[in-house]
């Protein structure tokens, strides 16, 4: 569906987010012997008010995993904290609406491989039987592949090209996708600085004994005799 027509069919709530975050940037990715490496977030979310508009796609429709089903072995990618989050407001302000309801709310740092050897991060909600992945590939341009199924009947399958730190929607009458991919940059290692050398009295040039107290000088007590 084209981005305008989309935007006209939203409710009017809606409407404004999509307006925000519906865009289409391209950025050519450089190359590189070490894949670059991608902080990705996502947000999937229940329209309430949502109405199907007929399709339907079975369970085993293809680039799908059926539910419970199992990702290639090494593909799982390790989830970010919480407090990793950029899109924390946006999940919140959706909660507050009335008229949607988080699903998920993920984050993950991954490297961009080419589509052959993209990873696909596993993406589910049990309590809403939501299934499927969100996969990030690197082309000449940066995309993310979403495939999604909602309660083994409404499917979500669009790949977008994305620009870096922009929030993108992928559209379904029955749920949504909000998505921003940033890259990320290995933290410098730090030096630690080097322990001053302790002051040990001795005079420049002249070893230290070990174990051996350097001599304290005492006063003078000698009885001076004066001068006849």
């Amino acid at each position: 569906m084209p981005e305008r027509a989309f935007t006209r069919t939203l409710p009017t709530s809606l409407r404004m987010l999509a307006l925000l975050v519906l865009v289409s940037g391209t950025q050519p990715i450089a190359a590189s012997e070490t894949p670059a490496q991608y902080d990705v977030e996502i947000i999937v979310f229940r329209n309430l008010s949502g109405q199907s508009d007929g399709e339907q796609w079975p369970l085993a429709d293809e680039g799908l995993p059926a539910a419970g089903g199992q990702f290639p072995a090494g593909a799982m990618l390790p989830d970010l904290p919480p407090s990793a989050y950029r899109m924390q407001r946006i999940a919140d302000s959706l909660n507050r609406s009335g008229a949607y309801r988080v699903l998920t709310h993920r984050a993950w740092r991954q490297p961009a491989r080419d589509r052959a050897g993209a990873v696909p991060f596993p993406v589910n909600a049990a309590g809403d039987t939501l299934d499927g992945s969100v996969t990030l590939v690197r082309e000449r341009f940066l995309h993310l592949d979403v495939d999604l199924m909602l309660q083994s009947t409404y499917a979500l399958d669009e790949k977008r090209r994305m620009r870096s730190g922009e929030l993108h929607y992928f559209d379904h009458p029955m749920f949504g996708v909000i998505a921003e991919v940033n890259p990320y940059s290995v933290p410098a290692p730090v030096v630690p600085e080097e322990p001053a050398t302790p002051d040990t009295g001795t005079p420049a040039g002249e070893p230290s004994t070990p174990g051996v107290e350097s001599p304290i000088p005492l006063p003078d007590h000698r009885v001076r005799q004066a001068p006849y």
